[in-house]
């Protein structure tokens, strides 16, 4: 960036790179879109086979290019669509951006604070911990369960330590009442 000359004066302001034409917006439907990429892309089609061989061979800058010239935003300027969302929902955009490596893989990202991975809250990790327990006890239990022919055993010989508890309806005796 260059100084001006002289005190008090502003620095030159950087001259902006000129965007691909934009033509006046107009709506579109999706089906007249998707015919219009086709011919926009058959134009260019040399080009875009060239960006497609840079990116397979990694050059340096070939992403950048392809996403300068044949991304959503450009395409939508030089059509004059007045959405671009529009151009992101054509089916020859999104073919031509998985050829460009144009798009990146989208995952439920939540906020800005939950998007790191990793990272959970408090809650959550004290409820993924004892799930995980949950699961090993589980296991646990299966493993050392008896199986069935030792349960029938088990259940037909009594059991030396049991104590009747003077709670257990079962034990109550039932007293009638007089006159029935």
């Amino acid at each position: 960036m260059a100084r001006a000359e002289g005190k008090g004066q502003a620095p030159a302001k950087r001259q902006r790179r000129p965007r691909v034409e934009s033509v006046a917006k107009r709506a579109w439907t999706q089906p007249d879109l998707d015919t219009a990429i086709r011919e926009y892309l058959a134009k260019r089609a040399d080009h875009v086979n060239r960006l497609i061989a840079g990116i397979k061979a990694r050059k340096p800058n070939a992403t950048a290019e392809a996403r300068r010239v044949f991304g959503r935003n450009p395409i939508a300027r030089a059509l004059g669509v007045k959405s671009p969302v529009m151009v992101s929902k054509s089916k020859p955009w999104q073919t031509l951006a998985i050829q460009l490596d144009l798009t990146q893989e989208r995952k439920a990202k939540g906020t800005r604070h939950t998007a790191k991975p990793g990272r959970v809250g408090y809650d959550i990790a004290i409820e993924q911990a004892s799930s995980a327990a949950s699961r090993e006890s589980m296991r646990e239990a299966r493993d050392t369960a008896p199986d069935d022919d030792e349960l029938q055993r088990l259940m037909k010989e009594p059991d030396p330590d049991y104590m009747p508890s003077p709670l257990d309806p079962s034990n109550r005796k039932t007293h009638r009442r007089r006159g029935e």
